[in-house]
């Protein structure tokens, strides 16, 4: 694997482990077949980083509000259309 691409997927599953409730080798499946200990180490790096570096942290809070945010906006998405299928309008 990659050693460049380590810090962004370190970010994702410190992502995935404080805005979903995945478990660790849940979060490793989903990120291509990771141990959770992997998955660990790479939140526990990223938790570190954010404690010594307030530029980081601002950095990885405002990635993790954008991908809540436009979670939001796909479920809130898919349960509009859950509710034109019921009342058997055209999605």
């Amino acid at each position: 694997r990659q050693r460049d691409s380590a810090r962004p997927r370190q970010g994702v599953m410190w992502i995935a482990r404080h805005a979903t409730k995945l478990s660790l080798p849940d979060i490793g499946l989903r990120l291509g077949g990771f141990d959770h200990t992997t998955v660990l180490h790479g939140v526990k790096v990223v938790t570190k980083e954010m404690s010594e570096d307030i530029a980081f942290d601002a950095k990885v809070k405002k990635l993790a509000s954008r991908a809540m945010t436009r979670a939001a906006e796909r479920c809130a998405v898919a349960k509009r259309s859950a509710q034109m299928i019921e009342q058997g309008a055209p999605a």
